[in-house]
């Protein structure tokens, strides 16, 4: 199983490879060996926001972006590239409110269930505020070792 190790801070747009505006996650609040947790600030220009919430099932992707992180620092403490993952998906997502709040903050807390050699990792997930959960998932993921041939194989389209 992958263990993070202590004593590096990392900024989000290091290990995390999204585009611009596709990056959900305002900060990485702190890791530890088997767990990271990150910070989403609902605002009215927040993106999937109304003006006053963002639907609640976008805490999914908060959950698999705070996924992203992890194996993003991973991939960096074992000297590899920091790549895009795969969501595979989510048994359940349980979530208590139907929307997050203009002015909410929320810890994402992504902790590490298994990572097999083959790239495939589950992580059990919850989006707090404050003390309350709000919402819970077992989200899985795909990182293979070189994604780029991956994605030519699924699509078919050639390297350019």
């Amino acid at each position: 199983m992958t263990m993070l190790r202590a004593g590096h801070s990392y900024a989000l747009p290091q290990v995390l490879p999204h585009g611009p505006g596709m990056v959900l996650l305002d900060r990485l609040l702190g890791y530890e060996a088997e767990a990271v947790t990150c910070e989403v600030i609902i605002r009215p220009d927040s993106r999937f926001c109304d003006g006053r919430s963002v639907p609640a099932w976008v805490g999914l992707e908060y959950m698999a972006q705070a996924l992203g992180v992890f194996t993003g620092i991973a991939r960096l403490q074992q000297g590899r590239p920091v790549q895009v993952e795969l969501l595979l998906g989510t048994r359940a997502y349980d979530c208590a409110v139907p929307a997050f709040a203009v002015g909410s903050r929320l810890q994402v807390r992504v902790k590490l269930l298994f990572w097999d050699p083959d790239g495939v990792c589950a992580f059990a997930c919850e989006i707090r505020e404050g003390a309350a959960v709000l919402a819970r998932s077992e989200v899985k993921g795909y990182e293979p070792d070189d994604i780029e041939p991956f994605l030519r194989n699924v699509t078919g389209v050639p390297a350019a």
